[in-house]
């Protein structure tokens, strides 16, 4: 198992992890078999996009996600909603 740290810049991202996970096979030497990438964390998700719309990624907190009166203690209701509707983990055939 290897564990990879991202690091973030804003409250509302979207970050492209595919050459990190690429690069940690590559040092395993895994050529096939299977990948699952997960995040323990409840204000994170993992997805898969084929990239072609960069717009997908800039979109904003409360752009047209359909709620935006959130209420939590931290103030980070949108990344829970978020997280449980994509869920927080990917199984990618090698």
């Amino acid at each position: 198992m290897k564990e990879l740290k991202i690091q973030i810049s804003s409250k509302t991202e979207m970050i492209d992890i595919t050459s990190l996970v690429q690069s940690a096979l590559g040092r395993q030497k895994t050529f096939k078999g299977i990948c699952v990438v997960y995040t323990p964390h409840t204000t994170a998700a993992i997805t898969i996009t084929e990239n072609a719309d960069p717009d997908v990624c800039r979109a904003g907190e409360n752009s047209s996600f359909p709620c935006t009166d959130y209420r939590h203690a931290k103030n980070n209701s949108p990344a829970h909603v978020k997280s449980a509707l994509v869920g927080a983990s990917r199984t990618v055939l090698i």
